[in-house]
């Protein structure tokens, strides 16, 4: 006969409610336990079109239930891995927590968005990070990472500081009464899909080594009004930061400058030429400049960079 202990299998009885709960937003992965790599579900919301579903915005989620709504991560100082903390720093699709309420049979979903305060300010050797929701009132900002030195902490293990983020409110709650509520789940979807946008640029930005992320600073609970967000910027000047920086604008400010010019926007089109001559000449494709040589006055392209 197989045996479980309670606590395990009412832990699996509720990650079941918490696919169900999930799948009411659109489609809920759940990760197989052969390759459990710290998320429960990869998912994506629906939409409906012409009377037919469509999925996309694609993100992972944490369960948890039980009575104490915090989640840990950085095990005890025996069981402690690197990996468990730099996991966190290096989603490659947006990552939320959800706890279920084990009374109300209800699913909170929360940004993790306070990661990128850490990150952006270079504290990614933290020994441990707890999440931790709280009821905020409107207008209330949620507070700053909580850092703390972790006592009988071994110094090869971490910077032996645990850092607690403050969770805020849920983006979203979800319940069995909203099964029919099409409507009310179309706007909790909305709430998803304006976070994930903006977790979606806080990766791009770090995969191109640009220190600049957006995290969310107040929310009301299923409303994507009233979501304030607060900028993190990393001031690094070494000449290195500064070629990736013009590395991720160099494009977008050539196609701005060359839309401003069809319409005759011709002081915004010399102000931002006035930017773009500062661009080393191999950040340019030989074709884009045979194709328009006389938006390019501003430049002259040597032998090196027209092999581009």
């Amino acid at each position: 006969m197989p045996v479980h202990l309670p606590p395990t299998h009412r832990g699996n009885v509720y990650e079941i409610l918490a696919d169900f709960l999930l799948s009411l937003l659109g489609i809920a992965n759940p990760q197989r336990r052969q390759f459990d790599d710290g998320y429960d579900f990869y998912c994506s919301l629906s939409d409906e079109t012409n009377g037919l579903l469509t999925f996309d915005f694609p993100f992972t989620i944490q369960i948890k239930s039980g009575s104490k709504f915090e989640i840990k991560y950085g095990k005890s100082v025996n069981k402690w891995k690197q990996q468990d903390i730099s996991w966190l720093f290096n989603h490659s699709t947006p990552f939320f927590i959800g706890f279920i309420d084990v009374e109300e049979k209800l699913l909170s979903i929360y940004d993790t968005t306070g990661i990128w305060f850490l990150y952006g300010k270079g504290d990614i050797n933290c020994s441990q990070i707890v999440f931790t929701p709280s009821n905020r009132e409107k207008n209330e900002r949620r507070e700053l990472p909580e850092v703390t030195a972790i006592k009988k902490w071994e110094t090869n293990k971490g910077d032996g500081k645990r850092y607690r983020i403050d969770l805020g409110n849920p983006l979203v709650t979800i319940s069995i009464n909203d099964i029919d509520n099409h409507e009310t789940l179309q706007q909790k979807r909305e709430v998803m899909r304006h976070i994930i946008l903006i977790e979606r640029e806080n990766i791009i930005n770090r995969n191109l080594g640009i220190f600049c992320f957006k995290e969310i600073k107040q929310n009301t609970t299923n409303k994507s009004e009233n979501i304030e967000w607060g900028i993190q910027i990393l001031g690094n000047y070494n000449e290195l930061y500064i070629s990736k920086i013009y590395d991720s604008i160099a494009f977008a400010l050539i196609s701005l400058s060359m839309n401003l010019q069809t319409h005759q926007r011709n002081d915004e089109v010399q102000a931002i030429k006035s930017v773009l001559k500062y661009l080393p000449n191999q950040r340019l494709f030989k074709q884009l400049y045979d194709q328009h040589p006389d938006f390019f006055d501003w430049v002259h392209l040597d032998e090196d960079a027209n092999k581009g």
